[in-house]
């Protein structure tokens, strides 16, 4: 159950990622609104370059299909030798990313409004929930 969780929300934020790649501005209504809201840029000269948007959604997908991967629900014979130790990195950078938001230093201070607000109310404490899942993958390991 856990696994599917991680999965599903990954993907829908893989989904997401791949929309404003291709020009998909939702939620919000410009792509200097999204990268304000999103990314915690304030006026920013561009949107990130289509390719790169794409590779952070396949990064996404592939750590939703490592949650799977991790709980044995999948396999992948070829990376066999690393299972267990993606499930502690996986952790170890949601946690992070999430406890980062709530530091008085560091390189989210610097994100504008209303980044912070979203930040500190869905994106971190989301992070912590998905790096507390793969910390329970981690620890649950078949």
């Amino acid at each position: 159950m856990v696994a599917w969780a991680i999965f599903t929300v990954l993907q829908m934020i893989a989904a997401i990622h791949i929309l404003w790649a291709f020009g998909v501005y939702w939620p919000a209504r410009s792509g200097k609104e999204l990268s304000a809201m999103v990314a915690g840029v304030q006026n920013p000269d561009t949107m990130p370059p289509t390719a790169l948007t794409v590779v952070v959604a396949g990064c996404f997908s592939a750590m939703g299909i490592a949650a799977l991967w991790e709980a044995g629900m999948i396999d992948l014979p070829w990376i066999a030798v690393l299972q267990g130790k993606i499930a502690v990195l996986l952790t170890v950078i949601f946690i992070g990313r999430g406890v980062l938001t709530y530091l008085p230093i560091g390189p989210l201070t610097k994100a504008c409004e209303p980044f912070r607000t979203y930040d500190r109310r869905a994106f971190a404490p989301l992070s912590l929930c998905l790096g507390l899942g793969f910390l329970w993958l981690a620890l649950n390991a078949s």
